[in-house]
C-alpha cells in the first residue's frame, strides 16, 4: 500500500511513516504547517513535525496500536495531496529502517 499510494514516504520499523518535503520558501513552509494541523484536528490524528526553514519533515504513527493504521495512510495521501497541489517538492528521507524512533 506505501509502495503504490505514497511511495516517497518512508516506513521505519514498520511502525512509522516519515517524508520530508521542501517547500519553495519559508511561508509556504509555514503554510504547509497549518494544513498538517488542520488535516491532524480532522482526522483526530496528529504527527511529529520538524520544520528547519523551508524544510518540513513528517512522522506519523498510531501510538496505541504501536505500529500504523489506516488514519496514518490517510494523512500522508492528504499531505502528498496539499503538497503537489501547492508545488511543495517531496524528498525521499534517508531514515535507517529499522533503527530510527519517532
Amino acid at each position: 500500500m506505501r509502495a503504490q499510494l505514497i511511495p516517497n514516504w518512508e516506513m521505519l520499523d514498520h511502525r512509522v511513516l516519515q517524508a520530508k518535503f521542501i517547500a519553495k520558501d519559508h511561508r509556504l513552509a509555514v503554510d504547509f504547517i497549518k494544513f498538517i494541523n488542520d488535516k491532524s484536528e480532522e482526522l483526530d490524528h496528529f504527527a511529529l513535525i520538524k520544520q528547519d526553514v523551508t524544510e518540513v519533515t513528517v512522522k506519523t504513527t498510531t501510538t496505541d496500536v504501536n505500529g500504523l493504521t489506516i488514519l496514518d495512510f490517510q494523512l500522508a495521501q492528504a499531505l502528498n495531496d496539499y503538497a503537489k497541489m501547492k508545488d511543495l517538492y517531496q524528498e525521499k528521507t534517508k531514515g535507517i529502517f529499522g533503527n530510527e524512533k519517532i
